[in-house]
């Protein structure tokens, strides 16, 4: 798979929907039209997006969503595998696990990382609680793609970023206490990886702590220090529910199906407490992305 050199051009949220608003504004005159056209269109190709999938994408966004899931949509719809449907299906190939680069590009493109992993583990919280908030109001609501991806690259992030501050490696604790504390089976690399950050934070606050050692036995001056331990929201912040959520099983039948694609669906079922046929329907949504891309359809 190849890489873009560098980041794709950011499609400002706020400013495509306002355009989009002015290209179908009765009260507008048609010059006045075919000029935010031509805007939108003209901002879209910078951004590696073409035109015909620039209205599709504007014409299936729900009106009332948040700017920032629509920038997320947005910037991302150029990397889209669509079925038949017009259904997003895929980013680049992806749909579960560590997002590819290109995809990484895109979503922090569309809404840039925090800079530590403190900020990483609060906005990951606020994912969660979104989507338990909406399943609350709609049992049938599942998160869309594209917020699954910013997730998911959340979740990488957590498990690969050096921590750089005592604040960081709360954080990373309390993600692994949700790691531990949830039903869904990961990836064994995904696994190995945060099991190596948690390494590497243990011995830089070994080197840290030898580094104070030598200060004190040094002489050096020994005022009385108050450590102000950070706050970093605890995994019980998450809201729980009884009942795993449309969220929770979908995600754990994609990261099955990712671990152990060889397993069969009546298997895949009873692990991950869903019904065979919702095992095969996102095998199959799985087979299209891949077909498509065998094929050389464009995206």
């Amino acid at each position: 798979m190849t890489t873009t050199s560098s980041p794709p051009s950011k499609l400002d949220a706020a400013l495509v929907r306002s355009l989009c608003i002015r290209a179908h504004d009765p009260a507008l005159s048609r010059v006045d039209q075919e000029e935010a056209e031509s805007a939108l269109v003209e901002m879209a190709d910078a951004a590696g997006l073409d035109e015909d999938r620039l209205w599709e994408m504007l014409g299936r966004a729900p009106r009332d969503e948040p700017d920032d899931e629509f920038s997320l949509r947005l910037n991302l719809y150029r990397l889209a595998d669509i079925n038949g449907h017009l259904i997003v299906i895929a980013y680049d190939d992806w749909v579960a696990g560590p997002p590819p680069p290109r995809v990484m590009d895109a979503l922090h493109v569309a809404i840039p990382f925090p800079d530590d992993l403190a900020g990483i583990w609060a906005e990951h919280c606020r994912w969660q609680r979104l989507a338990h908030e909406r399943e609350s109001a709609n049992r049938n609501y599942q998160l869309p793609i594209h917020i699954l991806a910013r997730i998911a690259a959340l979740e990488h992030l957590l498990d690969t970023r050096a921590a750089a501050t005592i604040h960081d490696r709360r954080a990373r604790m309390a993600w692994l206490g949700m790691v531990c504390g949830s039903e869904i089976s990961r990836n064994v690399r995904e696994d190995m990886a945060l099991a190596a950050s948690l390494s590497d934070d243990f011995e830089a606050m070994a080197d840290e702590l030898e580094e104070l050692r030598a200060t004190v036995k040094n002489g050096q001056p020994q005022g009385i220090t108050t450590i102000v331990m950070p706050s970093v929201v605890p995994p019980s912040a998450v809201p729980k529910t009884d009942r795993r959520t449309n969220t929770d099983k979908q995600r754990a039948v994609l990261s099955m199906l990712d671990a152990h694609p060889e397993m069969s669906d009546r298997a895949i079922a009873r692990r991950c407490g869903v019904s065979p046929q919702t095992v095969n329907n996102w095998r199959r949504r799985r087979l299209e992305a891949l077909n498509q891309r065998s094929a050389g359809t464009p995206s």
